[in-house]
């Protein structure tokens, strides 16, 4: 069963149906980087963004990270813990859409993208968290967007592990969630930017 998020519901309703800050679709996503990218140019700082799957909220949290290393490219998946919506790196706007149109096509998984296209993909259709597939094809499928994930410059050594924890928001000490980061330590959410 496919999964329905955000990003496919916000597409099928105009924008005055979509209220706040919520999901507006892809034109939003892309605005809503490029004013952040302004303010915060450092080597290896990647873009991030959780997307809400379950509901349809239109919820979407944007942010930062570093040390992934990523050149180019980007990777997402929808197992992120706990909430497993689905959480987008990238160096770009196009792959970060391509990489979660993707994963909403296959109900789930993990993906790397490059220039438009999809380099390697562990479909998780089964809630996007599980596949009917036998675990050695699992296996190869999540040893290929390893490898895939290393071919775009990331030097981690489980990168699809290690962005599934970045949406964690019980263990110290910021995280992103679909309402925004977080202050796991202060126990609330607290703006991108500091004043």
């Amino acid at each position: 069963m496919p999964t329905r998020t955000a990003a496919s519901e916000a597409r099928s309703r105009p924008a005055t149906e979509r209220g706040g800050d919520h999901w507006r679709g892809e034109a939003a996503l892309i605005h809503a980087f490029q004013r952040v990218a302004k303010h915060y140019r450092v080597a290896d700082v990647l873009k991030l963004a959780v997307i809400e799957r379950h509901q349809a909220t239109g919820n979407v949290g944007l942010g930062f990270v570093r040390g992934f290393g990523l050149k180019r490219g980007a990777l997402a998946g929808s197992v992120a813990h706990d909430s497993h919506n689905i959480i987008v790196v990238g160096s770009n706007d196009e792959d970060v859409l391509t990489a979660v149109g993707e994963i909403e096509k296959a109900g789930g998984g993990q993906i790397a993208v490059a220039d438009g296209k999809v380099v390697a993909m562990l479909p998780l259709p089964i809630a996007g968290l599980m596949s009917e597939q036998p675990l050695s094809a699992v296996h190869e499928a999540a040893e290929t967007v390893a490898t895939a994930a290393r071919d775009l410059g990331c030097g981690l050594t489980a990168p699809s592990m290690t962005l599934s924890f970045l949406a964690l928001p019980v263990i110290p000490a910021l995280k992103l969630t679909d309402k925004g980061l977080v202050d796991v330590e202060q126990f609330e959410i607290v703006p991108l930017w500091a004043e």
